[in-house]
């Protein structure tokens, strides 16, 4: 006579045991993860900032191509951009009014001087034309004209070319007129502009055509340049254009060289 036993039942789930361990085990995997993770993704917003200085470095380069020369200081005073000397170049940064120059700026004859005059962009401000651009109209602008050189995207016309990562938090208080309140936008974009101040891309340009960009002024990072065979830092770039930002920490600077 066979006599069957029972079998025991099966356990279905976990113990408090074995789901501890699974817990302990993924907050391991993760403690080891996100670091990783963050470090990647750092570097992906940083390479972006990079290839973004490439491009404004690269689009005044083909301005001073098909112009034959640079616009002049004169022009960036008029239409309200900041401009520095930096030997016999010009530093500035790009600001909706410096990325209005990069643009529209039509130089009829590259052998006559006079840049101020030659400045014709073609917009409207409260449904009427203007003839003379002022820097300080920029926030009416109901209208802009299409980027011919360096196509900007809402931010970046109406506050300046940022990183990536200012971009970002610009875009949240950017809005058109009449989709929030106008004075409660200005006083959010003043204080994003106090905290990111720095971080506005900022290019040098080959103002007397030498082919050569000066840097010895210091308004160039000098840290950035590096050093030559001899050790000896670096004072001038090649080309006809270099633009620089911050890095998000602000201890390190992404350059266009």
């Amino acid at each position: 006579m066979n006599i069957r036993l029972p079998r025991p039942a099966r356990r279905s789930g976990f113990t408090l045991l074995e789901l501890l361990t699974v817990l302990v085990v993924i907050a391991i995997l993760a403690g080891m993860l996100f670091p990783v993770l963050n470090r990647t993704r750092v570097r992906a917003q940083e390479l972006a900032a990079k290839e973004l200085c490439v491009q404004v470095a690269t689009a005044w380069s083909s301005l001073a191509l098909q112009q034959g020369r640079m616009p002049a200081a004169a022009l960036f005073e008029k239409v309200g951009a900041d401009v520095e000397e930096s030997g016999d170049d010009l530093v500035l940064e790009m600001s909706p009014a410096a990325g209005c120059v990069l643009n529209w700026w039509e130089l009829k004859s590259p052998v006559r001087k006079g840049d101020v005059t030659y400045f014709e962009p073609k917009l409207q401000v409260t449904n009427k034309k203007i003839e003379d651009f002022s820097g300080a109209a920029l926030d009416e602008i109901e209208l802009w004209p299409a980027d011919s050189v360096f196509e900007r995207s809402f931010v970046q016309k109406s506050v300046g070319v940022f990183p990536p990562w200012v971009e970002r938090e610009l875009a949240e208080v950017v809005k058109p007129a009449g989709v929030i309140d106008q004075e409660e936008m200005e006083k959010k974009l003043k204080d994003l502009r106090k905290q990111w101040g720095d971080w506005i891309v900022r290019v040098i340009i080959d103002a007397n055509g030498d082919g050569r960009l000066d840097c010895s002024s210091g308004v160039v990072p000098a840290d950035s340049l590096g050093v030559d065979e001899e050790g000896n830092p670096i004072e001038w770039l090649p080309g006809s254009a270099a633009a620089w930002t911050r890095s998000k920490d602000g201890k390190r600077f992404l350059t266009s060289w």
